[in-house]
Formats: structure tokens, sequence, C-alpha cells
């Protein structure tokens, strides 16, 4: 850098140099000192300049969530408390799955229901069919009961299962009274009549001469499962 102090000058001359000099030497401090503040103003103006460009981009972003939104209609969602708007959609998620919860419990109720008109509806068809060996008194319960554990509901129509699949005859899916023939009867013949002649208790006299009970005997017990045994070793008489 050019030093003034350096400079050769007459004597003549030498005490008005030496004042310039001094001056000289003030000003270039002071324009050193004004270039170091603009080069800081600038790095931080640069940094600024820096800052704005990442917070618009950021803000561009956040406006393309809002393209095609009608400025008119985000009016009416002035003032709303995200907080008390948060708490009333979990009340109402609340009050969704109770009711769920409620048509759930409706649906299985009017399946079972469904189910125990198609079994009695099996029952009585079947004894129509089979008049000679129908259902014993008080097993009708029992039987109401396998029949609701291997049914489901197809299309409001009741199909029974055999093994875990559709109960299926030469004609294709069976109906309920065909599962209590095929698949009940030979499996559990105590709970029906048998023909005369044929030697099995149950609701008839058997070749031994079986114990007896009277139908209002019979009909006073309240356990399905105490109806079948009595039905299996006695005959029910009407006195």
């Amino acid at each position: 850098m050019f030093d003034i102090k350096k400079v050769s000058v007459p004597e003549g001359v030498k005490e008005q140099f030496q004042a310039l000099t001094q001056n000289s030497e003030f000003m270039l401090s002071l324009v050193e000192q004004v270039n170091q503040y603009a080069a800081t103003e600038k790095q931080e103006l640069k940094s600024k300049l820096s800052e704005f460009r990442t917070n618009n981009i950021e803000l561009q972003k956040q406006l393309k969530q809002f393209e095609g939104v009608d400025p008119e209609k985000l009016e009416q969602f002035k003032g709303i408390d995200p907080d008390k708007l948060k708490g009333e959609n979990q009340q109402k998620d609340t009050v969704i799955t109770e009711l769920e919860r409620k048509i759930n419990d409706l649906t299985q109720s009017i399946e079972q229901s469904r189910i125990n008109e198609a079994a009695l509806t099996a029952i009585s068809k079947y004894n129509q069919q089979h008049k000679s060996t129908p259902v014993v008194d008080g097993a009708a319960e029992l039987l109401m009961e396998k029949i609701r554990g291997n049914a489901k509901l197809v299309d409001g129509k009741l199909v029974m299962q055999q093994d875990g699949k559709d109960f299926i005859t030469e004609n294709g899916v069976g109906t309920p009274d065909q599962w209590i023939e095929k698949v009940i009867q030979p499996s559990m013949p105590f709970l029906f009549k048998q023909p005369a002649g044929s030697g099995a208790t149950g609701g008839t006299a058997s070749a031994g001469g079986a114990a007896t009970i009277t139908r209002k005997e019979f009909e006073a017990i309240s356990d399905p499962a105490k109806r079948v045994e009595i039905a299996k070793t006695h005959t029910i008489i009407s006195q």
C-alpha cells in the first residue's frame, strides 16, 4: 500500500506537508473503517437476503396447499379454536364408535332371531315329513342349540354346516330339515321317537318295559339336557 510518510519533499514545504500527512493518515484510517463497516453490513445483508429467500420458498410451498380455495369461504373459519374443534371431533368419534357397536349388536341379534326362526321351521317341517320318528318332547331345545351351533346366514337363508363345510346333498346345498335327518338323527337317535317294535327307548315303551313319567312331570323339567336323558330312559305318559 502507498505510504505517504516515505515521500521526499523540499524543506520549504516540509511543515505544510507534515500537516497534510497527518490529515491524510486520519482520512485513510477513516476510509478503512468505512470500508470495514461496509463489508460487515454487506455480509449481514447477504445473510438476511438468504434467509428471506429461504422463507419465501417455504411460504410458496404453503401457499400451494390453498390453490383453488375460495378466499371468501375461508372467512367462516376465522375465530375457530383448533383445540376446541379437536375435542368436538373426538367426541363425535366416540359417539360414532358407540353407534357402530350398537348396530353390530343389533345385527347379531337380528341374525340370531332369524336362525332361531329358521330352526323352529326346520324342526316343524322335519316332524311333518317324519311322523313315525318325530323329535321327542323336550328334545327340541337341545336340537335348536345344535342347529344354532352349525348354521350361518347367507343372503338371509340358513345354511347348515357339516365338518366345517356347507352341508351338501345329492341335489346341492341341503336344507335345515334335511340336515336334521341326515346328520343329527343317525348320530343322536335318542332325540327322536322310534317306530313301534324297534326296541329303542325315548318316548315309547321298550321290549323290557321302560320307566314312565307323566307329561306334566316331564314338562316341569327346565333343564333341556335333563329332559333328553329322561326321554332316553322313560316313556312319557299322559297321566
